[in-house]
């Protein structure tokens, strides 16, 4: 998503925000340090970061989450008997 706003002309500004004004033509975002942002668009990317489970005899699967991984369906996991 980075790279696709950056193709667009977006300029990247990492810092954390304190409020931001979106109504009108020109929004409005205020930075912690006092800089004040003003552009016709604004996206706020919050992030996102991988939390541990809190149970600790939980293991993740080595195939967790691999995009490359098959899809694992019923029929590929039992055996069929004839009746």
């Amino acid at each position: 998503m980075r790279g696709r706003a950056e193709r667009f002309g977006a300029e990247l500004i990492p810092e954390d925000i304190v409020s931001a004004g979106l109504s009108g033509e020109l929004k409005t975002v205020t930075a912690t340090a006092g800089t004040l942002h003003r552009a016709k668009a604004v996206i706020v990317a919050t992030g996102s970061q991988h939390r541990n489970s809190a149970c600790p005899t939980r293991t993740p699967s080595p195939a967790a989450g691999s995009p490359g991984a098959p899809p694992a369906t019923a029929s590929s996991s039992r055996t069929r008997t004839s009746p």
